[in-house]
């Protein structure tokens, strides 16, 4: 738990290209380089979208799972 490493997006999931842009940024922070104290960090992506924003949220957790980056997603509030 001390070594882990949060990135925080808010996601409009009305627009187009927001699910390839959230993939793209996922593959940057598998690749990235990030330590805590010369510890290789653990990644989460936390993704807040608008209420009934993402029906279906298990293609993006499986994509970040497959890359070793745990992806939260909640709704904004929630």
């Amino acid at each position: 738990m001390k070594n882990n490493v949060v990135n925080l997006k808010t996601i409009d999931t009305r627009g187009k290209g927001w699910s390839y842009d959230m993939r793209m940024h996922i593959d940057t922070l598998q690749n990235s380089k990030i330590t805590v104290a010369g510890i290789p960090a653990t990644k989460i992506l936390d993704m807040r979208v608008q209420p009934g924003g993402l029906a279906d949220p298990s293609k993006l957790i499986e994509y970040g799972k497959q890359r070793n980056i745990t992806v939260i997603i909640k709704k904004f509030g929630g």
